[in-house]
């Protein structure tokens, strides 16, 4: 698995669970890249979002090889029974959408209206279909930002331990973030103005 699939998957991993969203991603990135550094980005992908679309929490590193094994099962077996009696419930559901064309309907007719505003107030000109493409990344960002506002003075106050993403939107309509120190944790902040050092 590539670095950038790996940090692309642990943020969505982080949007579907608001509650363990700032967790130390690095540890988890870490983690990830030397238990699946060697998993095809395609199967990891598809592991992952099998986890999304069935649990409540952020996965596991057995959840997800469980996946993988399921995935590569089904893969190799030469006169498979019918995938919809060997999946979960969920599983079956999204497998069902995608073989439908349902999943471009889905995500139309998702409630966008306050990940749109909030990406507004970052890319003015940023169109509901950008939105939608980004929806995990600007929805995660967005739960960041409202439990920061919650943030009292210091950064042993602060819920993300003071670190905050940031968002970037490329040529080709892709945001990307990137995590960085808040404002408080930059030298000299809550020091007495010409104390900082």
């Amino acid at each position: 698995m590539k670095f950038d699939t790996c940090q692309q998957l642990i943020n969505d991993c982080a949007a579907n669970t608001p509650q363990e969203f700032f967790r130390d991603l690095t540890q988890t990135m870490d983690l990830w890249m030397r238990e699946f550094g060697g998993v095809d980005d395609g199967l990891m992908t598809t592991a992952v979002k099998m986890h999304l679309t069935s649990a409540k929490a952020f996965p596991t590193v057995a959840e997800i090889k469980t996946n993988i094994r399921e995935l590569r099962r089904d893969l190799s077996q030469k006169s498979p029974t019918p995938r919809s009696t060997e999946m979960s419930a969920p599983v079956r559901k999204v497998l069902d959408m995608v073989l439908k064309g349902d999943i471009g309907r889905a995500v139309a007719e998702m409630d966008i209206t306050r990940e749109l505003e909030f990406a507004r107030t970052v890319f003015p000109n940023i169109s509901d279909d950008i939105v939608r493409r980004n929806f995990c990344e600007i929805s995660a960002v967005l739960s960041e930002s409202e439990m920061c506002r919650m943030c009292l003075v210091l950064p042993t106050d602060c819920l993300s331990k003071g670190y905050v993403q940031r968002m970037s939107l490329t040529p080709g309509g892709v945001i990307e973030t990137t995590v960085i120190r808040c404002r408080k944790r930059q030298p000299g902040y809550g020091e007495p103005e010409g104390k900082a050092g």
